[in-house]
């Protein structure tokens, strides 16, 4: 059973920890007190007993018996004869680490003199929260909590989408303010594939609250530079925050403890507790805690876990770059505990592989699963008199009608052995050696340390993996650069940045997306046209007059060649107008009036459509130059 006790706190955290630390100490030491021990394991050194856990004025104390808790209420009235400090059982909490039930120490702690009334168990409706975590014995608990946590985003959301803000506005609310309540969670807690997407879901409807037709989700998450706006996916910072925990377990410790690593590695007591917990789940303690992270066959005793942490360790080292085992010395001994899929690699007459399937699965269709279920061991031995390594006859497998079709696979030339392990066969062996994944692991050491010491290029990676750019977008570096950062307003650069996505509503999408609400894809100015994303923003005659003498108005001397404007709009392509600046409105580029033209002909079509105000060349030029003047002016204040 697992014992939380919380302590008011003195003046300061500093005066806290000098007062407090005495009787952590005193815990910790004494002999008679047992906490929680490990069961020993084979492949991986047991961690040191478990006996107290503090952060700030939050303790965990580990009880094995009741001795456990006689002895911790000595030390108690120990401490506060010593310190003249009181304990707050009021906000003591108990709950055993099994999740069951105990009719034993619910009723041993209410019959202390300060009864504990406060138990949690699997059969608790809530989480209990730790340090703003939730503890939670099964999924029902677990999903509990994390719905109110999306329920406290989706009313922000509700809130702040009653604000016009433009769609920079919206991305830093989001990444900093809504979604900052659940970076926290994430580092401990996974989430499940429908709990990501409800939170997508409402990220997506934030962005494109108020406006139709809406931007895919998938087009926000890039960076800026790439087509996006840089919204924080939590399925990439999930990702993300478990690099912490999973880069001490496969980075080469003698690297950690390099000057210039050192001080990015900080979690040197947690690390033996996963080591402990992989191998001990993966294997029962037989093997390596390596084994699961890198094969995703030896994971099959996580799956039984319904509250399992464990998966985004796997699900972050399944999106990293794939080991080469080709290239990896490997002893015989680790070879034969390999599966069998993972030396085999295609060959001359190898079918087509699709991207969602595997070389086994396409060789052997029919035998797909038990193919993915053996090891080298079932189909290759070294023969126990002459030594030398050889595949195994039909009577020494287990498996004998797989290991024909094997044979038939290769003999035909669908796949073949990796080059390391064929030059193992059919040659002398005197020791199979012994059995050690780390050079799997080192033929991706430059990219972990990379990773390591510059955490912004594994989000870089996850999200180019996670989150390609739309065809459509995939403008150069520097002219995402270029457009994030032109002098004009917030509200200009949505209007733009929609365009660039091609979802305006001009009445062609419109027509096409709901067909009965806009029976008709013409323009609302040409009747006999066809309202195209092109119509709507420049070939409209009307709207095309206007962008020519605006234009005109502000840069008298510059001829407009047709199709021009749109290749600005959508393709960004400026060229030698990329430093032309206007001979009237002195401050401002052309680009930037560009942009001043855009939005007002953007609010007019509006004007036009919700209040019956006409679009006339005379009311929508008022209205671009009186932009493009307030820009300017703005521009020579600043």
């Amino acid at each position: 059973m697992t014992f939380i006790v919380k302590v008011t706190t003195p003046i300061s955290p500093l005066l806290f920890n000098i007062a407090f630390d005495p009787f952590l100490r005193s815990v910790q030491q004494a002999t008679n007190f047992q906490g929680f021990s490990f069961p020993s394991l084979v492949s991986e050194p047991s961690p040191e007993p478990l006996k107290v856990m503090a952060y700030a004025d939050d303790t965990l104390v580990f009880l094995e018996t009741h001795q456990d808790f006689n002895c911790l209420e000595q030390l108690i009235t120990q401490y506060a004869l010593a310190s003249n400090a009181k304990l707050n059982f009021a906000k003591t909490q108990a709950f055993p680490l099994s999740g069951k039930a105990s009719q034993y120490w619910t009723a041993y702690l209410h019959s202390w003199e300060t009864p504990i009334t406060s138990w949690h168990d699997r059969h608790s409706p809530n989480a209990l929260t730790y340090l703003g975590y939730p503890l939670y014995f099964n999924a029902s608990q677990k999903n509990l909590a994390i719905d109110i946590l999306i329920q406290k985003i989706q009313r922000g959301c509700d809130i702040h989408s009653k604000r016009n803000l433009s769609i920079k506005g919206r991305t830093v609310v989001l990444n900093t303010l809504l979604l900052s309540k659940l970076w926290h969670v994430l580092r401990i807690v996974p989430l499940t594939k429908g709990q990501i997407d409800r939170l997508r879901g409402i990220c997506s409807s934030f962005l494109n609250a108020s406006r139709f037709p809406r931007i895919a989700y998938r087009n926000f998450v890039p960076y800026k530079t790439k087509g996006g706006v840089g919204i924080l996916d939590p399925l990439v910072q999930q990702l993300k925050l478990h690099w912490r925990w999973l880069a001490d377990l496969i980075i080469d410790p003698t690297v950690l403890q390099l000057p210039q690593h050192h001080h990015r590695s900080f979690l040197h007591t947690s690390v033996p507790y996963l080591k402990y917990g992989l191998s001990l789940i993966a294997s029962g303690g037989s093997s390596s805690y390596i084994w699961p992270l890198l094969f995703s066959t030896k994971r099959r005793g996580f799956r039984q876990l319904t509250t399992n942490s464990f998966t985004i360790l796997f699900s972050l080292m399944d999106s990293l770059p794939n080991y080469d085992l080709s290239q990896s010395n490997l002893s015989l001994a680790t070879f034969l505990q390999l599966d069998l899929a993972s030396i085999v690699i295609p060959a001359p007459n190898t079918p087509v592989i699709p991207a969602s399937e595997s070389i086994m699965s396409v060789v052997f269709p029919r035998n797909s699963a038990s193919m993915s279920k053996t090891l080298v061991c079932d189909f290759f031995i070294v023969d126990p008199h002459t030594h030398i390594f050889r595949q195994r006859s039909d009577r020494e497998t287990r498996f004998p009608t797989l290991l024909r079709k094997f044979r038939v696979a290769i003999a035909n030339g669908y796949i073949q052995p990796t080059s390391n392990f064929e030059h193992l066969l059919d040659t002398s062996i005197d020791a199979t050696g012994t059995i050690d994944l780390r050079p799997l692991l080192e033929s991706q050491m430059s990219t972990y340390i990379l990773a390591f010491d510059k955490p912004k290029q594994l989000a870089v990676m996850l999200r180019d993996s996670l989150f390609p750019p739309k065809p459509t977008t995939t403008f150069s570096v520097d002219k995402w650069k270029t457009f994030w950062s032109l002098p004009i307003s917030p509200s200009i650069l949505t209007v733009w940045y929609r365009a660039i996505h091609h979802k305006l509503p001009n009445k062609s999408l419109l027509h096409n997306i709901v067909p009965e609400s806009f029976p008709s894809a013409t323009c609302i100015h040409c009747p006999q046209t066809e309202d195209t994303l092109h119509h709507f923003l420049y070939d409209c005659p009307t709207k095309k007059s206007i962008w020519l003498q605006c234009l005109s108005t502000f840069f008298p001397d510059v001829p407009i060649v047709p199709g021009r404007i749109l290749s600005i709009l959508l393709s960004f392509d400026y060229g030698d107008f990329q430093n032309k600046r206007s001979t009237v409105a002195t401050s401002l580029s052309f680009i930037s009036i560009i942009g001043c033209i855009l939005l007002g002909i953007w609010r007019s079509h509006w004007k036009l459509v919700f209040d019956d105000q006409p679009f006339t060349t005379t009311t929508v030029l008022s209205l671009c130059s009186s932009i493009v003047w307030q820009l300017h002016f703005q521009s020579l204040v600043d």
